[in-house]
């Protein structure tokens, strides 16, 4: 993985704390799907408590490894989301807004 080794080289030539900078933190996760964001945030949030210091750059990569860990266990990485989908949701709704509309223009008709 990528970020595995820019982890190993920025310990390598010691410079690891220049990626502990928020900024550069904020950077790395802005670039994650939505839902590991706000997973991240969680976990960031729980260093901060439990751990009583802020998330580093090393914490950041461990998670995101666990991540894709999940994401690609052959037994449960695959399981599709049982939610219907933003789109599905509007086509279930649509004949109900075209009903009103409908109800609408006849109102403004009489």
């Amino acid at each position: 993985m990528f970020l595995v080794g820019c982890r190993n080289t920025m310990e390598d030539i010691e410079s690891l704390e220049e990626m502990d900078n928020p900024t550069n933190l904020r950077t790395v996760v802005s670039k994650l799907p939505y839902k590991m964001k706000e997973r991240w945030r969680a976990e960031a949030y729980n260093i901060k408590e439990r751990r009583d210091r802020r998330a580093k750059f090393t914490d950041l990569v461990s998670y995101i490894e666990r991540q894709a860990k999940i994401a690609t266990d052959p037994l449960f990485g695959d399981i599709p989301d049982s939610r219907p989908t933003s789109a599905g949701k509007r086509d279930k709704e649509r004949p109900q807004l075209r009903k009103r509309n409908e109800e609408l223009r006849d109102e403004r008709l009489h």
